[in-house]
């Protein structure tokens, strides 16, 4: 063929290829406009790119973002199912998906021996030959892969029509989404407007934008003091705001047969009042605020008054100016609730006064309850302890020894009866018996009274209670600060027994065979810490069922009680399956201060005679017997106080722990009478008893003692005191001592002057 003829006629066909590619981008931009959904308008181009291009199948993948997956969305030609092995490819996995990772089109006309088609033996049975894979890119962004397989080979023109058809459906596929957003964002705004149980009125501002900014070009800054000086443009204001629609709610609350008839009686339902709402609407706005709410009254149409709550949405935007949201909740029954809620407040009011008064009267009773109760408790106490040491006294002194004076008389009579068997088996039985009793008397002693304790203190009896807790199977790890602590006898013993408490609760209770006890000082208090790890408890359910659980015999409520009647307290921390932890703090301060906290009387512990008309209840100038309490247990000295300001001419007007305190405290005090106890440390009470007659000859000694036989009198008679009163008579005989012998002072001294 003539070669000028052959280029007219390979020029031809280029024009008509160009042509039907260009009648190929037509129609495919066609599918994208005419199609109702996305998914109509893929399977149009995938069809098309079959008709047109001669394709044997096409398809496009939309990316889901949150899966990082690309999902089947229409086929075409060959296969049109949207299921199988390739309607969901990760990104990155096959061809499909390494177009979409790489965001690379992917073109090649021999698909026959290409790596990246792993199907050849499909590829051969259907004869493809070119594959062309485009990346629907959109701002950068992946959103798909379009792909196609061949049985002819594609041209360069066609390759390049299918790169600007994948940038129009990439742009399609943008659009028809936001298409389907608005229409999903429309018909769910209308479905709230119109089933929202509160009133809506959609409305059109535009007139006031226009409004603020002239009043702007006039210079006006502060729209509050402008309208307040022109309440005119309020008034002219409101015509400017178009209701453009209301919801089916607001027809039924102001009782309207249709939004015609209602935005036509707006002057009915809006009455004068509100228009002070409109205009804080409008500096609302005007200041730019996000929202603006505020109460207000409106009108049905047929006259009935309502109280509503306008809620204005402040438009940010210029398209918001078109379409501002004010919405209307009907309040009225909580108004009404409100004005009978303010007229029960002051009925309430009222009634204040009389009701503190009330509350005032009632806490100072509970008050005066809580310091007997608390009194009685200490005596509870002391009377307690009183009857321990008695007991402990019993089982030594008695007892034992004669448990020892047995066994001693029956290895006497072992040796006369050697010579009879029978005898002397039953000799070394009977022996064995009394050695058991006596190591069971020793175990009694210790737990009624625990020598240790009494003797070396708190922490040497604490590593006593440790090493005791064996007996129960049960490992106590008890961990002491060095230096030295020496407490009264009353605070040690409190603390003795509540770790004691705390330690059986948990072997009882606890389901454990360990627990720890830690002893040391902090900021001028001791703390005592006893912590297990068994299977802990409810503690509010303990608190409100004190029988059950760890109320024991002293019990959570009683251990923190005594505490907090030494100035301490007491914490526990347990829950169920963590364990119980137990904290004891008492601030190391004397025991005469501790004995301040727990009385029951109103008296300062510590009164010169000088002071005695001053505390009169009744500012009169009656004589008072001033009596000194000298006792080395704080809790002894706290029952006497109690028991003899029972009495209204007995004053007590200090304490003393031992025979120097008692030396001391008559310096200062002066009293009239000196209870004076005779076994004291430091100093006993027989010698103090002595010195204090050498200096004050007038002063009335009258002893006291658990031991008041024959030979405890008359060391006190020649010391000077006056009697001698055993303590378990003290109640009966106490005061008619003090009494007599202050009474013979008196009048021995009436009869000298």
């Amino acid at each position: 063929m003539d070669p000028k003829r052959q280029e007219e006629q390979n020029r031809s066909e280029d024009l008509r290829e160009q042509a039907h590619l260009e009648s190929f981008c037509a129609r495919i931009g066609k599918r994208l406009i005419e199609s109702q959904d996305l998914a109509d308008m893929l399977r149009r181009c995938t069809q098309t790119m079959v008709d047109d291009l001669g394709a044997a199948f096409a398809r496009i993948w939309i990316l889901n973002e949150q899966d990082h997956v690309l999902e089947l969305q229409a086929s075409s030609g060959l296969y049109t199912h949207l299921d199988g092995r390739h309607a969901r490819i990760r990104v990155g996995s096959l061809k499909i998906g390494r177009i979409a990772a790489e965001r690379k089109p992917t073109l090649t006309n021999q698909v026959i021996g290409d790596p990246c088609v792993p199907e050849q033996e499909w590829a051969k049975r259907e004869g493809m030959v070119a594959f062309a894979g485009y990346p629907l890119v959109i701002d950068g962004h992946v959103i798909g892969v379009m792909a196609m397989f061949s049985r002819n080979a594609l041209s360069e023109s066609t390759l390049n029509a299918m790169a600007l058809v994948a940038d129009e459906i990439a742009l399609g596929i943008q659009r028809k989404r936001t298409e389907q957003a608005l229409i999903a964002s429309e018909e769910k705004f209308r479905y709230v407007f119109e089933t929202a149980g509160v009133s809506i009125f959609e409305e059109d501002w535009s007139a006031i934008r226009e409004l603020f900014h002239q009043l702007r070009v006039q210079g006006v800054t502060d729209l509050r003091a402008h309208l307040d000086t022109h309440s005119q443009v309020v008034t002219d204001a409101i015509p400017l705001v178009k209701i453009t629609d209301v919801n089916d709610y607001t027809l039924q609350l102001f009782k309207a047969p249709s939004k015609k008839v209602l935005l036509g009686s707006l002057d009915r339902v809006f009455v004068p009042e509100t228009a002070q709402v409109f205009k804080e609407e409008l500096i609302a706005v005007w200041e730019g605020r996000d929202i603006y709410r505020n109460q207000a009254p409106v009108r049905t149409l047929t006259g009935d008054d309502l109280v509503v709550f306008f809620t204005l949405v402040v438009p940010k935007r210029e398209s918001d100016w078109k379409r501002v949201m004010v919405t209307l909740t009907d309040v009225t029954v909580l108004s009404l609730a409100d004005a009978a809620l303010r007229e029960k407040e002051e009925r309430l009011r009222s009634f204040s006064s009389q009701l503190e008064q009330l509350v005032e009267e009632r806490t100072a009773e509970l008050m005066q309850s809580q310091d007997r109760l608390r009194g009685l408790a200490t005596e509870l106490n002391l009377t307690e302890q009183r009857e321990r040491k008695r007991l402990a006294a019993e089982l030594h002194d008695h007892l034992q020894q004669m448990l020892v004076l047995g066994r001693i008389k029956l290895g006497q009579g072992k040796h006369l009866v050697e010579s009879i068997p029978a005898c002397a088996k039953l000799l070394h039985e009977t022996d064995t018996l009394l050695s058991e009793a006596l190591t069971y008397t020793r175990t009694l002693v210790a737990e009624l009274s625990p020598p240790v304790l009494r003797d070396h203190g708190l922490p040497m009896g604490l590593k006593w209670l440790g090493e005791y807790m064996h007996k129960h199977d049960m490992a106590v790890t008890v961990t002491m600060m060095e230096e030295p602590l020496k407490l009264p006898d009353d605070q040690a013993l409190l603390l003795f027994q509540s770790v004691r408490e705390l330690l059986m609760n948990a072997w009882k209770h606890a389901q454990t065979d360990a627990a720890e006890v830690t002893m040391d000082t902090q900021d001028g208090r001791l703390r005592i810490e006893v912590r297990d790890h068994g299977q802990g408890f409810n503690v509010a359910a303990a608190e409100t069922h004190p029988a059950t659980g760890l109320a024991a015999k002293f019990g959570l409520f009683s251990i923190h009680e005594r505490m907090k009647a030494l100035g301490g307290s007491f914490t526990i921390e347990s829950a169920p399956g963590q364990g119980t932890t137990a904290r004891l703090a008492l601030p190391l301060r004397a025991s005469i201060q501790a004995a301040k906290v727990v009385s029951p009387s109103h008296v300062s512990p510590e009164v010169s005679g000088a002071q005695m008309a001053t505390l009169l209840p009744d500012g009169g100038t009656k004589e008072h017997v001033c009596v000194l309490l000298v006792d080395d247990h704080a809790m002894v000295r706290q029952g006497l106080r109690t028991m003899l300001e029972s009495y209204a001419d007995v004053l007590v007007v200090g304490e003393a722990g031992n025979g120097e305190e008692a030396l001391a405290s008559v310096e200062r005090l002066r009293p009239t009478v000196v209870v004076m106890d005779i076994n004291m440390p430091r100093l006993n009470g027989i010698e103090a008893t002595a010195r204090l007659k050498s200096r004050y000859p007038d002063l009335i000694v009258i002893g006291l003692s658990v031991n008041a036989e024959e030979e405890n009198q008359k060391a006190m008679k020649r010391a000077g005191a006056s009697r001698l009163v055993a303590k378990d008579a003290a109640v009966e005989q106490l005061y008619a001592a003090i009494k007599e012998f202050s009474c013979n002072r008196a009048s021995v001294s009436h009869t000298t002057q």
